[in-house]
């Protein structure tokens, strides 16, 4: 089964009888993989459903049966990710894709010199969660949401914690933890003294331990940290 090429198709594709693929997807399976008319491939809607499927070479791809794809974990995590160097919030999205982390935010903060991805670039981002988390053998993908401002994320969050020196170790704060988390991730600088202010009235310093972490560092380690705490 883990060589099974697996798809995300649009809930429109999918049928009673199986999944119309569109030229990408057909292109993707008959020339990329190679794979020829009656090899099996995993449809999956980003919404729960995973189906076994039979390609063919026009119409309707029939349903085989069900994919053993793994639904959304116990404690959906949501991060909020300072914006940084392209290549370094890009290895941020495919490690929490890979993870099982329900979003990812990208966030403007003091410290912040990129601009807001731009429309391709969010795209990009995008491809990369959908393809990490099909790696993953996951029903429903990481969403990747637009940018926003620090605070905007914050006032719409729940159950904030925020990565910062000194604050309180990861045992105290994920061993009772809510199935929903919100998880903030700052510049490489840190947040400043405001937003540090702004956020201990929001909620809770999480350490990551004594040594300064690049942004996809930090971030997979308070993924794996939570999701391990949360078993």
């Amino acid at each position: 089964m883990k060589r099974t090429p697996r798809l995300y198709l649009s809930p429109a594709c999918f049928s009673e009888n199986g999944v119309a693929l569109g030229k990408p997807e057909r292109h993707y399976l008959s020339r990329v993989l190679r794979k020829s008319s009656g090899a099996e491939f995993c449809a999956m809607d980003g919404l729960g459903r995973a189906w076994l499927c039979r390609l063919t070479e026009k119409g309707v791809s029939p349903r085989v049966g069900d994919y053993p794809a793994v639904a959304p974990l116990p404690r959906q995590l949501h991060f909020g990710i300072a914006l940084c160097k392209p290549n370094r919030f890009e290895d941020a999205v495919e490690k929490l894709a890979e993870l099982g982390v329900a979003s990812v935010t990208p966030i403007v903060t003091e410290r912040v010199d990129n601009a807001s991805p731009s429309p391709n670039k969010l795209r990009r981002l995008h491809e990369i969660a959908q393809s990490a988390s099909a790696l993953s053998f996951r029903s429903v993908p990481l969403e990747v949401r637009d940018s926003t401002s620090l605070g905007d994320f914050v006032e719409g969050s729940c159950n904030i914690l925020f990565a910062h020196p000194g604050g309180k170790e990861a045992g105290s704060l994920f061993a009772e933890g809510a199935t929903e988390q919100t998880i903030l991730i700052g510049p490489e600088g840190g947040f400043s003294d405001s937003e540090i202010s702004y956020l201990l009235s929001r909620g809770e310093a999480l350490c990551l331990g004594p040594l300064n972490l690049r942004v996809a560092t930090a971030a997979t380690t308070a993924a794996a940290l939570a999701l391990n705490w949360s078993k």
